[in-house]
């Protein structure tokens, strides 16, 4: 049996978190526009103002961050096809994910909120990870893993 600590040290890590800063990079933009119409548009406030508040808001947030996911599996899938996607890959890029979010919340915490959606917090967790792992499904039997059936 292979050792795990050797398999995450495989793993193509910078090429991960290029994808997961490439994702973010976008998504705050997308974030970003659309704070800036939620202060100058008053339907669209009234609007957003309905989505995130509950019990809209946790299903909105979950619904963000698992686009955010999905966008993330096909950023690594069209433009990175040198990385060999499977079960361990997947893992490794919901972590970078949820480090580039954490990254960005600490520049948040600095420099002030720049979006309103995409945080560091449980649904953005639950939606990261059904994001990648619903639009990769075709990738999960070439798990990196052992298995009886090979």
């Amino acid at each position: 049996m292979a050792n795990p600590l050797q398999r995450l040290k495989l793993l193509p890590w910078s090429d991960l978190m290029q994808v997961a800063g490439l994702t973010l990079l976008l998504t705050t933009l997308v974030d970003s526009v659309l704070k800036y119409l939620d202060a100058t548009n008053p339907l669209l406030r009234d609007i957003f103002d309905l989505l995130l508040e509950p019990p809209l808001e946790i299903i909105t947030l979950i619904s963000v961050s698992a686009g955010v996911g999905a966008l993330a599996f096909l950023m690594l899938e069209r433009f990175f096809q040198r990385v060999i996607i499977n079960t361990g890959t997947l893992w490794a890029l919901v972590l970078c994910l949820i480090i580039a979010i954490a990254i960005k919340g600490l520049i948040e915490f600095v420099n002030g909120p720049f979006g309103l959606l995409l945080t560091a917090d449980q649904a953005s967790l639950i939606g990261l990870v059904l994001g990648v792992f619903l639009i990769s499904w075709k990738y999960w039997r070439h798990s990196s893993g052992g298995g009886c059936c090979g």
